[in-house]
């Protein structure tokens, strides 16, 4: 049997899409050069070559082990949807680096990439398996943070205190006297003091791990938002990023280099912007209306806050409410 000419796959040929009834991505070919389809997969239509379901999909071994020996349950974590999410892109991006192999298993002639369009694809593959070990060194610290105890304040040594032997016949025990008790000259002749209570404002760092949409500093930088777009704020974004986010939906935005990445919600988008800044990244957190976008942090070096939008609102003469206000 003469063997069959290997005829090259373009990307556009490729569909990717979320099937919602059995919460799976799923990749077809959607081409316009016919196959000849000699199988499929079970439950789907011709074309279907890759399914990946997102509740079928577990978790890390590091995580697993630190759950058990914690005894905690990842899916009861607020971000476990999240890391699922993302091992389910990351299968995915695999998917479309083998998809002549995997489409050769049920359709023919067989299919090859370009050698660009192959190095594109497995850089992205790349890219969304750096996004998925980034999250999960999260969700480790947020399960290691989840289940620190509070240290128990040391108690002062006692003395140890010896007993006098049984008396015995013929012998008589006298007590001896108690040592006369000293105070300090300062302590004996100078009126009591009360203390002076002086009032100091310090400023709370907000904690770089653990964030959920109900902590205190997710609500303050919420509140100094719609604060800022209320005053209509002047805003420097990142170059190009204004006429990007012209084009994209309203939702939480990390620009960094020429990436604009969109994330489900606040805290999410302010713990990456700080995994990222640890990498040696400067990242913007744009918080985008579709009309008014606002710049609520700049991370720099080491995941370092560098800009906050309370203090531009301060320096604006723009005064936040307080909190219980804001409730």
């Amino acid at each position: 049997m003469p063997r069959q000419r290997q005829r090259y796959l373009y990307r556009s040929d490729l569909r990717q899409k979320t099937d919602k009834p059995t919460n799976s991505i799923i990749l077809w070919y959607a081409g316009r050069r016919r196959l000849q389809w000699h199988d499929r997969l079970y439950g789907y239509d011709d074309g279907t070559f890759f399914v990946c379901n997102l509740d079928e999909i577990g978790y890390a071994p590091q995580l697993t082990e630190l759950a058990e020996e914690l005894g905690l349950d990842i899916d009861l974590l607020p971000d476990a949807r999240q890391l699922r999410a993302a091992a389910a892109e990351a299968l995915a991006a695999e998917g479309l680096v083998d998809a002549p192999a995997l489409l050769g298993d049920l359709a023919t002639p067989p299919l090859k990439w370009s050698l660009g369009d192959q190095r594109e694809l497995e850089r992205k593959h790349m890219i969304a398996v750096a996004r998925l070990s980034e999250l999960t060194r999260i969700m480790a610290a947020e399960m290691r943070r989840r289940c620190l105890t509070p240290c128990s304040p040391t108690l002062p040594e006692l003395p140890t205190v010896t007993l006098p032997p049984e008396p015995t016949a013929g012998v008589e025990y006298v007590a001896s006297p108690e040592p006369p008790v000293v105070l300090p000259l300062a302590a004996a002749e100078l009126p009591p003091v009360e203390p002076e209570s002086v009032e100091v404002e310090v400023e709370v760092e907000e904690p770089e791990t653990g964030l959920t949409a109900s902590s205190t500093v997710v609500l303050r930088v919420r509140h100094a938002i719609a604060t800022a777009r209320e005053a209509e704020l002047p805003q420097r974004l990142p170059a190009d990023a204004r006429r990007r986010l012209r084009r994209m939906p309203p939702g939480v935005y990390l620009a960094y280099g020429e990436a604009l990445d969109i994330r489900a919600e606040l805290c999410a988008a302010m713990t990456d912007g700080r995994a990222l800044g640890r990498k040696g990244r400067e990242v913007s957190l744009i918080e985008h209306d579709g009309e008014w976008p606002v710049v609520a942090r700049r991370y720099g070096q080491g995941g370092r806050t560098i800009y906050k939008v309370e203090d531009a609102l301060r320096r604006a003469g723009v005064k936040l409410k307080p909190m219980e206000e804001v409730a």
